[in-house]
């Protein structure tokens, strides 16, 4: 916990799929994030932490629409 997760730009896409009930949602907690992550899409889903199971054809399209974009 004394050290930092991110500590160096990283460059590549990278998506954060954000729950509206889930962790990460305050402005302090995304700045490491927003500061490392270069190419960074923040998409903002419905449900909790565990979106991937309470709405899985939302979180589901989401991971799809960012992957066929990446692809261009």
């Amino acid at each position: 916990m004394k050290v930092a997760g991110l500590t160096e730009n990283i460059h590549i896409q990278t998506l954060l799929v954000q729950p509206e009930k889930g962790v990460n949602r305050m402005d302090w907690q995304m700045q490491p994030y927003k500061r490392y992550l270069k190419n960074l899409t923040v998409a903002k889903v419905p449900g909790n932490h565990w979106s991937f199971l309470t709405q899985p054809e939302t979180f589901n399209q989401t991971v799809a629409d960012f992957l066929e974009g990446a692809k261009q």
